[in-house]
């Protein structure tokens, strides 16, 4: 009698947002989308499925007391203050106390700074109507452009203050209600296109 393992639905939808938040991390501002379905806040819920579990501790700016709950349901993690969080959902201005305040590490651990997942209004590989960003560093083949709505406006110079000594700092995923996502790791450097 063979015993060949199944994945569960479950363990399936975690492997496939992980292995989209991996590929926009290693491509940053390349556009990925999660399998998110349609429900309100099912983007925010999928992604927190496949990064959060008993061991990691979370936080979320302003605080949404709906949110928080159903995460620690399907995560059983815990939640912590800003400061100490190792991921930091926010929205709105949210987004810049978030980027503010979220750990950056310390010399001897570094990979402790924290990750602030940002909840945008949209995303878009090339320019158009929101912000229109260009971006460098490592896993970005010379430039690339990015176009965020909703992001505001002190997001981008909190970034690459809280960026400026690497290894130390803080990576930024932005996140759309579609399911749309993209990753800054902390060496990305960003310019508003004119």
């Amino acid at each position: 009698m063979s015993t060949t393992p199944l994945i569960t639905p479950r363990a399936s939808r975690e492997q496939r947002a992980f292995r989209a938040l991996l590929d926009a991390m290693s491509r940053p501002g390349s556009v990925h989308r999660l399998e998110s379905g349609s429900q309100p806040g099912a983007a925010i819920l999928a992604l927190f499925e496949a990064l959060v579990d008993h061991e990691v501790s979370f936080a979320v700016v302003p605080p949404a007391a709906e949110t928080t709950e159903a995460i620690l349901r399907l995560t059983g993690s815990r939640l912590a203050p800003v400061s100490e969080a190792a991921y930091v959902l926010a929205t709105g201005p949210g987004i810049e106390v978030a980027l503010a305040n979220a750990c950056t590490g310390d010399p001897e651990y570094p990979d402790r700074g924290a990750t602030v997942i940002a909840v945008v209004e949209s995303l878009a590989a090339e320019p158009g109507s929101g912000l229109d960003l260009v971006l460098q560093g490592p896993g970005i083949n010379g430039r690339c452009s990015l176009r965020v709505a909703g992001l505001p406006p002190r997001a981008v110079p909190l970034f690459l203050e809280r960026n400026a000594e690497v290894p130390l700092g803080v990576d930024l995923v932005l996140l759309a209600p579609d399911g749309r996502l993209t990753c800054l790791p902390r060496y990305t450097r960003i310019q508003e296109a004119n």
